[in-house]
């Protein structure tokens, strides 16, 4: 029968059957016999358990038991484990007399006196009910960017991460136009040597901001972005919540609190099984949590495999489609490319888009034949207010307008027009600042034809 497939079905239903954290610990192991000779053993993790060193240290562990079981019969550990409330223990040492109190000062003149407004990335409106469902866009990084990225490394003596979180804060400016972008990332948090071989999540949040605003150099913005690195690091011996309860006005629960796009950098999971004498280690993973929700708006890892290092991009899909997430993982690359190649060059002038790039959209959009006759933009903006009417159309500091408002407004607009007697090829004088009226006016005036 389906052996593989019968196997699959079972380890994936008791890997992700919910944990019942009163009643259970946060890890559980099955071992299915697939026949006399063969057996699959299960491993199911909580989060609140482990991070992914502890994986690293279980597997260790795990291996070191089996080989003198096999051998020996007994395993004795070479020392004995560090419970993780010996960390907790010395946590609660570390911020003692006023130590948090100097770590939050930190934090407090570190970030941004205002947050950019919750929406200031989504494309669709917010979901007052939470994060959307997860989905994930994978892109292998080109030779070149790949490179690059060393390149930069190299030059100015900074991690991959330090690269990753300066381009993203500059990818999220210069899409967003706010200088407001804060960044989550994480820490270890294994401050002492015996933390290494401890099981338990010790991974801490921080907020990462690199203030842009001056449109410095890529080389300064770098620079900006290893201080910005270094002193989180310096700074995280403080949960994240306190962080978020001490700067934020938006509660960090909230939607749209202290941070809505994060960024990591991981060594991927080995692709080949490993072997245990005569026991073969395979690592899998099961995504058919139809109930996965999104951790961010967008959350940007940097995988480093043994094929090579590629971009993995979870992001909310109630906020942001496909092709969105796709074309600002190569306005990233590019971004890299551009600041590699030149990186005296302000940040508002790095390229976003790739030579190829430039040509699929020059031949997407580009301008038909003479006599071709081409739909008005006025008919192109109804149709989108057809199709996605709720999506952020207009976007200020201090007002948005989904496609379907816009077209109201503007429909508005026109009727006054026609009704003061404006007829096709009237001129119609329209005075009004940067603002979401000026585009309702513009709109109003073809739309009165």
């Amino acid at each position: 029968g389906d052996t593989a497939g019968a196997l699959d079905r079972q380890a994936r239903a008791f890997a992700l059957r919910p944990f019942d954290l009163r009643r259970e610990p946060p890890f559980r192991a099955r071992l299915i016999r697939v026949s006399p000779t063969d057996h699959t053993l299960v491993l199911a993790f909580h989060h609140i358990g482990v991070d992914a060193w502890s994986l690293g240290v279980f597997e260790r562990e795990l291996a070191d038991a089996y080989h003198s079981f096999a051998e020996h019969g007994e395993w004795r550990p070479a020392t004995g484990p560090t419970q993780f409330r010996e960390f907790a223990r010395w946590q609660r040492t570390v911020l003692a007399d006023g130590a948090d109190e100097r770590h939050l000062a930190y934090w407090r003149t570190a970030l941004p006196a205002e947050l950019p407004p919750a929406d200031f990335l989504a494309s669709a409106p917010l979901d007052a009910r939470g994060p959307g469902p997860a989905a994930v866009h994978e892109a292998p990084l080109p030779p070149e960017t790949a490179a690059a990225l060393t390149g930069l490394g190299t030059a100015f003596e900074v991690t991959p991460f330090v690269v990753l979180q300066t381009a993203v804060q500059i990818l999220a400016q210069r899409f967003s136009g706010s200088t407001g972008v804060v960044l989550g990332g994480t820490t270890l948090n294994r401050k002492l040597p015996a933390f290494d071989t401890a099981l338990g999540f010790f991974v801490n949040t921080v907020p990462l901001h690199t203030p842009l605003a001056d449109n410095p150099s890529f080389a300064e913005a770098l620079a900006r972005g290893k201080e910005t690195v270094m002193g989180a690091l310096s700074h995280d011996d403080v949960p994240f919540d306190r962080i978020a309860e001490a700067v934020c006005a938006r509660p960090s629960g909230e939607r749209g609190g202290l941070y809505r796009i994060a960024v990591e950098v991981q060594a991927a999971p080995p692709g080949e099984p490993r072997r245990w004498r005569d026991v073969t280690l395979t690592a899998s993973s099961f995504d058919g949590d139809a109930d996965k929700r999104a951790r961010c708006d967008l959350t940007f890892n940097l995988l480093y495999g043994e094929d090579g290092p590629r971009l993995v991009t979870e992001y909310d899909a109630s906020l942001f489609d496909e092709a969105y997430v796709s074309s600002a993982a190569h306005a990233l690359f590019a971004l890299v490319r551009h600041g590699e190649r030149e990186p005296g060059t302000p940040v508002g002038d790095l390229e976003l888009l790739s030579g190829t790039e430039w040509r699929r959209q020059l031949t997407v959009r580009a301008y038909p034949p003479r006599n071709a006759v081409r739909e008005p933009t006025s008919d192109i903006v109804r149709a989108l207010a057809e199709r996605h009417g709720e999506r952020t159309a207009v976007r200020t500091p201090d007002e948005r307008l989904t496609f379907r408002e816009l077209v109201d407004r503007a429909e508005a607009v026109a009727a006054a027009l026609i009704g003061d007697g404006a007829v096709p090829g009237s001129f119609v004088g329209v005075v009004a600042d940067r603002s979401v009226h000026a585009v309702v006016a513009l709109l109003g005036c073809w739309l009165a034809r």
